[in-house]
């Protein structure tokens, strides 16, 4: 490496450089900004810093003396997860679980030994979480009770054996711990067969995170390998242990100043941030949160991830602020709304002194940034990288006492300041080449947010999941929104400088399917059908059928068809004719129906009347309708407004209607066309006075015919009418 190459050209990112400025700082007691490395990132450049900065650095972190605790306080972030366990201690949601598969033989006990040798070295790995007054403090054990629970398999078949011991495995990370009673780490070894096995071990969010991941994995095979050669494991010794990181972290925070200035910057940060981000969704929002999740494999090929990483580098950026960028341009696509904020992890381990240690390091940063749709994809990177910086610069104020600093809105239904988060694993994940191991993959069915998209770079490109709440979203849509997240990244990466509005997040089956197959309502509609020759049809081909029920009364097709016509002739002879409007002030009924087809058949147009109206509604109308008639009933005669149309009751004047249509025939169906009046329905009136819509003939047929189609496809009584619900 030359003094003049530069730090991202090499493969460096953001972790790295926070590791980078943390060895500044160890070295040099020099604080330099982490933005210091993305503006000039090579040895020249940055020792030209050092050599001009101001010999300064915030207090290192030491050993404490425990006789002087009466109680040892947890970090800011185990407070948290500490009190989010406490309102709900039977959800597994912050379990951390890994497995891996070895084919070879496992020496077991020997497997045990080396994690007591750990145990015996991280005090976080045996130390629990009493309270006391209801408030927590941390309680080292001396030693804790670990045992590798152990199944055998073996004389199962092989995809049987598979499926059931992902199941066990998945069983396992789903099972919560007892934060006061311990221990917080659990161990499981699954015998598969002679020479293979899974190794999974599960440990509670609040004393590890994902770089204690891989602290833990890389100890872990150095003194599995010292054992196997029978020599005592030797490492080199702790500067502190986790407990003396969280007396430190309080002590500086709040006693140096540190957290009140890193809270001012959040609080003007995100003052005035969206409450959620409104996702469209399969299913409503609970009331509550819920955790059951789910996840959806995402893959990006070594190509794409090469012309991201291309991008990155010719903005003076990082593969990380290219994918944020971008799945932020796809959240702005989704919802519309311009102010996206993502939630964003960050180790934290930006101290020396806490490389080596397990624990709950990690921090949530949230990165708000302004998407505009004329703006190109160049601009919002520019503006992402701008945010994350300044982001990186203030990763020591807790989210937890950012959240309250911000006087939030608590809403049980969403989290504070985000729902969507991010995460691209660059972190050691401690593993050793070898062709023995590989990953067994798990989904302990559990997702603490809305979305989380979850990547890793991989020889191959960039592999991972996007994990979704499963009582809002089905798992086709999360697939679509994974091929809309893959094609913006295509998109950006053949043309940087388009308009996010502009992306194309499409394929062409998808455009296809959208613009073409769901806009093709072509049909063939009969031009000679009407509601009263559809009726007939039905009346013919099924006539003992039930066609209207009511209660315990009903009327068969043929019944329905012969008292409508019979009616239909009635009104023939008092007027009615095409277009005629006919007021139907009835109550649900078989009456109602009765007088709906009668008046159909005789030509005329339907006007419903609601008894339930206010009778200045009704007064105006009859006024505007100006019916021929009204069709009624005798107990609501009384209450009918005042009109110039002569009332007919239908239930005790049915005798003379059955009258009329014997002695004059009531085969008098009218004929009718497509533009013939079916019937006139008025608006609310709530933005002036109630409006009449003429409804043409063709227009019900139509409708009529798409329901069948679409809706009731092999229904073959679809059309049965239940007075009681409509």
């Amino acid at each position: 490496i030359g003094i003049n190459d530069n730090f991202f050209e090499l493969g460096g990112h953001s972790l790295l450089a926070t590791r980078l400025v943390s060895k500044i700082r160890s070295r040099f007691t020099v604080d330099l900004p982490l933005k210091v490395v993305f503006e000039g990132g090579s040895v020249a450049q940055l020792a030209d810093r050092i050599a001009t900065a101001e010999r300064q650095a915030g207090p290192a972190i030491v050993p404490i003396d425990r006789t002087q605790y009466d109680r040892l306080p947890l970090s800011f972030a185990q407070e948290r997860l500490w009190f989010l366990n406490e309102l709900a201690p039977d959800t597994a949601g912050y379990n951390i679980p890994g497995a891996i598969r070895i084919r070879g033989a496992v020496d077991i006990a020997q497997v045990e030994e080396a994690f007591h040798f750990l145990i015996a070295r991280h005090e976080t790995l045996r130390t629990v979480f009493p309270s006391e007054d209801g408030q927590a403090r941390q309680k080292i054990l001396e030693a804790v009770d670990f045992r590798l629970q152990r199944i055998d398999l073996t004389g199962w078949d092989g995809e049987v054996r598979d499926a059931e011991a992902k199941r066990l495995c998945q069983s396992e990370a789903a099972t919560p711990f007892d934060l006061a009673a311990g221990p917080l780490l659990r161990g499981l070894v699954i015998r598969l067969a002679g020479d293979e096995h899974i190794l999974m071990l599960t440990l509670h969010h609040i004393i590890s995170d994902g770089w204690s991941h891989g602290v833990l994995i890389r100890e872990l095979g150095a003194v599995m390998a010292a054992l196997s050669e029978g020599r005592r494991p030797e490492l080199p010794p702790l500067p502190i242990q986790y407990a003396d990181y969280s007396v430190w972290q309080r002590r500086w925070l709040k006693d140096g100043g540190a957290l009140e200035r890193q809270l001012g910057y959040w609080q003007q940060k995100l003052a005035g941030a969206p409450e959620s981000l409104d996702l469209p969704t399969d299913h409503p929002r609970p009331g509550v949160q819920s955790f059951e999740g789910a996840s959806y494999t995402v893959a990006l090929d070594a190509q794409l991830t090469a012309r991201l990483k291309g991008i990155a580098e010719e903005q003076g950026g990082t593969l990380y602020m290219v994918l944020l960028a971008a799945f932020q341009a796809l959240l702005h696509r989704y919802t519309g709304q311009d102010d996206i904020c993502v939630g964003s992890p960050i180790a934290n381990r930006q101290y020396g002194e806490t490389e080596g240690l397990i624990g709950m390091f990690v921090n949530t940063l949230a990165l708000r940034t302004r998407v505009e749709s004329g703006d190109s994809f160049a601009d919002l990177l520019a503006r992402v990288k701008t945010t994350c910086l300044e982001a990186y610069e203030h990763q020591d104020a807790p989210f937890e006492k950012v959240v309250d600093v911000l006087q939030l809105r608590r809403d049980l239904a969403v989290n504070p300041l985000f729902q969507v988060m991010l995460v691209l694993q660059n972190a050691d994940p401690g593993f050793i080449a070898d062709d023995r191991i590989r990953p067994f993959p798990l989904d302990n069915g559990i997702s603490k947010f809305d979305l989380t998209l979850t990547l890793t770079e991989t020889p191959d490109g960039l592999a991972g999941s996007l994990q979704y709440r499963a009582a809002l979203f089905e798992r086709q849509t999360i697939g679509r929104m994974v091929e809309h997240f893959r094609a913006v990244c295509r998109a950006i990466t053949a043309t940087p400088s388009a308009r996010v509005s502009e992306l194309e997040i499409l394929d062409a089956t998808e455009k296809r399917r959208l613009l073409v197959d769901f806009n093709d309502t072509r049909a063939e509609v009969r031009a000679d059908a009407s509601l009263q020759k559809l009726l007939a049809e039905q009346a013919a081909l099924r006539p003992q059928q039930p066609a209207v029920v009511f209660g315990e009364q009903e009327l068969t097709y043929e019944e329905l068809h012969r008292k409508s016509s019979q009616l239909a002739s009635y009104l023939r002879s008092k007027g009615v004719q095409a277009d005629s409007r006919v007021g139907l002030y009835t109550g649900r009924s078989l009456e109602m129906v009765v007088g709906l087809f009668g008046i159909l058949q005789a030509g005329g147009a339907y006007v419903p009347l609601d008894p339930d109206y206010p009778a200045d509604r009704l007064q105006y109308m009859l006024e505007d309708a100006a019916p021929t008639i009204v069709l009624t009933q005798q107990a609501l005669a009384e209450r009918l407004p005042q009109t110039a149309a002569p009332a007919i009751a239908l239930d005790t004047q049915w005798s003379a209607i059955e009258e009329h249509a014997r002695t004059s025939g009531h085969g008098v169906t009218v004929e009718t066309n497509p533009d013939h009046l079916a019937y006139v329905i008025y608006t609310s009136g709530s933005t002036g006075a109630p409006k009449g819509v003429m409804v043409r003939q063709g227009g019900v047929v139509n409708l009529r015919e798409a329901l069948e189609r679409a809706i009731y496809a092999g229904h073959d009584d679809w059309t049965r009418v239940s007075v009681n619900a409509s």
